[in-house]
């Protein structure tokens, strides 16, 4: 389950305040039009990051002194999946936020997460979320199929 940061909700709706649902549940995505980067098989991609502030910090590294122009722009995840099925935009990367990889990379090297978790959704056990994390952040074969993926690309 994707579930936006409280100040990820709060610059989408500034940003586009009457664009997208983002009270009834829409997602948003933060990303530059003019922004690619290189994926493990060579092929480009536009990265759409869930962290507002990721975002910012990769386009402050792409061009520090404002010079080339690169600004932020927002979209929901529901607007981008309508526009991936009509054939209007091309290859997407969907970056999860560095908190998010963080926590769950904690959690697979310490069993936190799950040690944490008070509510999890239903039949879903405790068990099962400590066999998928390493399945998805660990050093096995597994984790390799899911690194370079739209979903997990290449941390």
């Amino acid at each position: 389950m994707l579930v936006p940061a409280p100040e990820d909700l709060a610059t989408a709706r500034g940003a586009n305040p009457e664009g997208e649902d983002w009270d009834g549940g829409a997602l948003p995505l933060f990303g530059c039009h003019q922004m690619k980067r290189q994926r493990s098989d060579g092929t480009l991609a536009t990265p759409l990051y869930l962290s507002v502030d990721d975002a910012k910090g990769v386009l402050a590294e792409a061009d520090p002194e404002r010079e080339q122009g690169l600004h932020l722009v927002c979209t929901s995840l529901q607007s981008m999946v309508e526009l991936i099925m009509q054939g209007e935009v091309g290859d997407m990367d969907f970056v999860p936020s560095r908190r998010a990889v963080e926590f769950c990379t904690t959690g697979t090297l310490t069993g936190a997460v799950v040690g944490e978790m008070d509510e999890l959704p239903p039949g879903v056990t405790k068990g099962a979320v400590l066999r998928a994390l390493p399945e998805i952040f660990g050093d096995g074969e597994d984790a390799k199929k899911f690194r370079g993926s739209g979903l997990f690309p290449g941390f």
